[in-house]
């Protein structure tokens, strides 16, 4: 059985990769429903907001 520090790292890599292959499926499924992220300019972005970015290709 993985220990919870294990299935965090997991879920970090996870997200990368999803992230790097802008897998929109597996982020979905890892970023929570409140995800927010912030630019260098301290911007929000919720889960959707980052999904349809890259889905739309406005990210990259």
């Amino acid at each position: 059985m993985e220990s919870d520090q294990q299935q965090i790292l997991k879920l970090f890599e996870d997200g990368d990769r999803a992230l790097i292959a802008a897998d929109l499926v597996e982020l979905s499924r890892i970023f929570a429903d409140d995800y927010v992220q912030y630019n260098e300019s301290g911007e929000a972005f919720t889960k959707e907001d980052v999904i349809n970015n890259l889905k739309f290709g406005a990210i990259r």
